[in-house]
């Protein structure tokens, strides 16, 4: 219906690319800066009693920016949710993956699972840029390359209504293979190597100690 005169709508997307063509060529793009994290630890002190939380840093650092997320980090449901990807990204086992799809689609917490697992993934990707160590570009492409798959597969199936278990546990082992690029990534090279045996006089008890040896 037609809206009264002076009406102004707001749609208010972290994702862009979410948002359906014809309704981005009607809108004015306005882009707001992200909240400092020392913002946000001023504003939840305000709020709540920092020894109630269980990790103040961590959840301001996941919240990334975005003061509405970091209230949401703070509830307990929430907390179980950020406890489970720091196993995700540690120490859960092929058998666990299958308790943490299950749980996933119990809790009707995936968006916030997903959210939290690609800021995981983009600070991973930070950290090894400010490492500065020459990676191979073919690795880093892959990196990247996951990450633009995770996001296809969750999107793709909450557009057409289809995140079942099957895909899932996709995400889940995709977000699980990122972290074992990244460890790839972070592995400093070593070089296992030997002397080029080459003719430079009569053999004598060198040579065959070299080769022993």
């Amino acid at each position: 219906e037609e809206p009264p005169r002076n009406s102004l709508f707001f749609i208010i997307s972290h994702n862009r690319d979410s948002v359906l063509p014809t309704i981005k060529s009607r809108c004015l793009n306005l882009q707001f800066r992200k909240f400092s994290n020392d913002e946000i630890e001023n504003f939840l002190k305000t709020k709540i009693s920092i020894n109630d939380i269980y990790n103040l840093n961590e959840i301001i650092d996941l919240s990334n920016g975005s003061i509405g997320r970091a209230l949401e980090l703070i509830k307990e449901d929430s907390q179980e949710i950020n406890l489970k990807i720091r196993k995700l990204f540690n120490e859960y086992s092929d058998e666990d993956l299958y308790e943490l799809e299950s749980f996933l689609r119990r809790s009707n917490k995936l968006d916030l699972f997903f959210e939290l697992s690609i800021i995981k993934i983009d600070k991973l990707i930070c950290e090894c840029a400010l490492k500065g160590h020459n990676y191979e570009n073919e690795k880093i492409d892959k990196f990247f390359h996951i990450r633009e798959k995770i996001h296809k597969i969750y999107y793709e199936g909450k557009k057409y209504n289809n995140l079942n278990n099957h895909i899932i546990l996709d995400l889940i082992l995709l977000i699980k293979k990122s972290l074992y690029i990244w460890e790839k990534l972070m592995t400093n090279p070593f070089y296992i190597s030997t002397a080029i045996s080459y003719t430079n006089g009569s053999p004598h008890i060198g040579h065959a100690y070299e080769v022993i040896a």
